[in-house]
């Protein structure tokens, strides 16, 4: 039962990055699909998970930049969504 502890906040960033709005709303599956896709392909490349690339990080680190990276996309959102109301007023 301890099979993807730990994963919780890779999966929701990865859902909001790929365009999901946390206020509730319509998701796409290939959008979901895209953000899983980059957070995979960051965390690959700069290879966080296993600490054998450029920079191994704790996991402490790791989840502080997972988390970063999440409060960006939930602001950059909230501005976009912000725009939209007052255009559309």
């Amino acid at each position: 039962p301890t099979e993807g502890v730990g994963w919780e906040l890779f999966a929701i960033a990865s859902v909001v990055i790929g365009g999901t709005l946390l206020t509730g709303g319509a998701g796409s599956v290939l959008a979901t699909l895209a953000g899983v896709l980059l957070m995979g392909t960051l965390f690959t490349v700069l290879n966080f998970e296993n600490g054998l690339g450029v920079i191994s990080l704790s996991a402490y680190w790791q989840s502080v930049i997972r988390g970063l990276m999440l409060l960006v996309v939930v602001v950059l959102q909230a501005t976009v969504m912000q725009r939209r109301h007052r255009h559309a007023t």
